[in-house]
């Protein structure tokens, strides 16, 4: 297990090449693409390894089901993982767990995640005026970590 660190806590193993979670059900895809560019037999032998590891996240469908334990916004960040991003934004509806956290790098994306996840629905109509901001639901300038290259981001401070 050379190639990652585990992350007990959360269930996951990190690419140290990467700095991004690798589930084991893709640990094949993941290093037949670049940069890694392994052949197939080191690529089964990495498998081994990883399915000897007890208690990881095996795939997208147990991801899916589980209650990831993100950690909290306060959280300093997580060795591993690629280094914090700045001027992120942070959703701050609150949700039946506690605080959403959702978090991404655009406005248009959260505007879609708070429409779609929380019904939320702005009450500006047009162009905001100027001079004029807009109440929003996020806050900007969030310091962010992900876990998945592809999953929600993790605020971190």
């Amino acid at each position: 297990m050379d190639r990652f660190v585990h992350l007990a806590e959360f269930r996951v193993i990190i690419c140290k090449e990467c700095k991004y979670a690798v589930l084991p059900s893709h640990i094949n895809t993941h290093f037949a693409g670049k940069p890694h560019k392994l052949e197939v037999d080191e690529r089964r032998k990495i498998a081994d390894e990883v399915a000897e590891v007890n208690g990881l996240i095996t795939n997208e469908e147990v991801l899916r089901r589980s209650e990831f334990p993100f950690p909290a916004a306060t959280t300093k960040p997580i060795e591993g993982l690629a280094a914090p991003k700045r001027g992120m934004l942070q959703c701050m509806f609150e949700s039946t767990n506690g605080a959403c956290g959702y978090a991404c790098g655009t406005v248009s994306r959260m505007r879609g995640h708070c429409m779609e996840a929380h019904e939320w629905k702005s009450k500006q109509n047009g162009r905001p005026k100027k001079g004029k901001q807009q109440e929003v639901p996020w806050r900007s300038g969030v310091h962010c970590q992900r876990f998945f290259c592809t999953r929600a981001q993790i605020p971190v401070f």
